[in-house]
């Protein structure tokens, strides 16, 4: 039964909790990887809500993470190819090559986990505008 009357503010502040709390667990990385594909992982994760990947996405998450580190490499190396004395074209091409090719098989992952910002546009949202446009001043 209720009390005849007003609501207090105080009532209204507090809530029920009515129903059963679920605390979704974020997946910890495999053994087998790596420590910087390991803090790939977790970096990955932790920058999506805690249900946004299953178990059925892990494999797919491990795949990302290794073509991430794979990526740094061979930038590294592209690095140390473009500062040698003398330039090797062919070594640095076929880097090059490497790279493009890793970070195609990075997007695509990436896409398929819906980690991009492409895949995660709601477009009837309306865009936040930056301030005055230049020609309103």
């Amino acid at each position: 039964m209720s009390q005849p009357g007003r609501v207090s503010g105080a009532a209204l502040a507090v809530q029920q909790v009515t129903g059963v709390v679920t605390i979704a667990k974020r997946a910890a990385p495999p053994l087998h990887l790596t420590d910087e594909q390991s803090e790939i992982w977790i970096q990955t994760l932790s920058s999506l809500p805690a249900t946004w990947l299953n178990e059925s996405n892990l494999p797919l998450l491990e795949v990302y993470c290794s073509h991430v580190v794979k990526h740094r490499k061979i930038g590294a190396l592209i690095e140390q190819c473009e500062l040698a004395e003398k330039l090797n074209l062919m070594t640095l091409n076929s880097l090059y090559m490497m790279q493009e090719r890793e970070g195609r098989a990075i997007t695509s992952a990436a896409t398929k986990m819906r980690i991009t910002p492409q895949s995660t546009y709601d477009k009837t949202k309306k865009k936040e505008t930056q301030g005055k446009r230049p020609w309103e001043t």
